[in-house]
């Protein structure tokens, strides 16, 4: 029999992973889940739907190996496939195949210029983390390719195309099902411009450029409200430059939120001025919504 053991980095809920571990749980495949340096609403979720098999760790080798140990005391009952999302889980799957043998599958999470454009910023850091990636692309069983972009990408770092599986992600139109009905547009109160930025943030996400930009709209007395949805380890820092800015009455850092569909309902604009992406699930989704998009191309 087969287990699947994903391992992700994140803390919020995310129903993409929960729904298709639900899925695979409705179709009798065992499961398990890795999480690294965080708990959060994503195991509490998961707590609730009844699974058992959640194992935490810190980011470290040490860990990896303490982890390790216990998925191969099951090993005798189960042929287990490691199903890493991101880049820190693929190293953590890669240390795992290293030392104890077992197999892993990258889901592709991370955007595909993402650790070329950290090594511009971090030059010795970003070497080794290219290394660390093309090391765990090479032992992949396969990877989860998101879109076009994405398989282009593995191509030229050397991924053979039999192994990138091409399994875009996508929308529930149950969702926006009532929304597309509506030809009427989104009402705005008192005339007031109402943008939105949902996105982790991280430096990637350019999210002080957005800061910036509304501070250009600050400067030309336009009556608006941003909102930004999102966590992350930028979260610190880019309240530090609201406030700098001197944005506080008008942009509200408001981290993750489970009522998104609400706020995408209640904006005109998002606001999406990210450097790389492997979707770019949020656009779609604003689009579903009804709401203008400016981003980046």
């Amino acid at each position: 029999m087969y287990k699947i053991v994903h391992i992700v980095d994140y803390p919020q809920g995310n129903p993409w992973i929960e729904n298709q571990m639900t899925y695979f749980l409705s179709h009798g495949i065992n499961q398990g889940l890795i999480s690294i340096n965080s708990d959060g609403e994503l195991l509490e979720n998961l707590r609730q739907r009844n699974f058992t098999e959640l194992y935490k760790c810190h980011f470290n080798v040490f860990d990896f190996l303490l982890v390790g140990k216990q998925l191969m005391k099951e090993n005798n009952h189960f042929k287990q496939i490691l199903y890493a999302h991101g880049h820190k889980p693929s190293i953590m799957a890669l240390v795992l195949k290293l030392v104890f043998g077992l197999d892993y599958v990258i889901s592709h999470h991370h955007p595909p210029h993402w650790i070329d454009m950290f090594q511009e910023k971090h030059k010795y850091r970003g070497r080794y983390h290219q290394f660390l990636r093309d090391k765990y692309y090479r032992h992949a069983l396969a990877i989860q390719s998101f879109s076009t972009e994405v398989h282009d990408f593995l191509g030229k770092r050397g991924v053979a195309s039999e192994r990138v599986l091409a399994i875009p992600l996508g929308v529930d139109f149950e969702r926006f099902r009532g929304k597309l009905l509506e030809n009427s547009p989104n009402e705005r109160p008192n005339g007031k411009l109402r943008i939105l930025t949902v996105s982790r943030l991280a430096w990637e996400k350019r999210i002080e450029l957005c800061l910036e930009f509304a501070h250009e709209l600050s400067k030309l007395d336009m009556d608006f409200e941003y909102s930004i949805i999102g966590d992350g380890p930028l979260m610190k820092d880019l309240i530090e430059k609201r406030d700098e800015l001197e944005l506080q009455s008008k942009v509200r850092l408001l981290g993750w939120v489970n009522n998104i569909d609400d706020f995408y309902r209640n904006h005109d604009v998002l606001l999406h001025l990210s450097a790389t992406e492997s979707f770019g699930q949020v656009i779609l989704e604003a689009r579903l919504h009804g709401i203008s998009v400016l981003t980046t191309p």
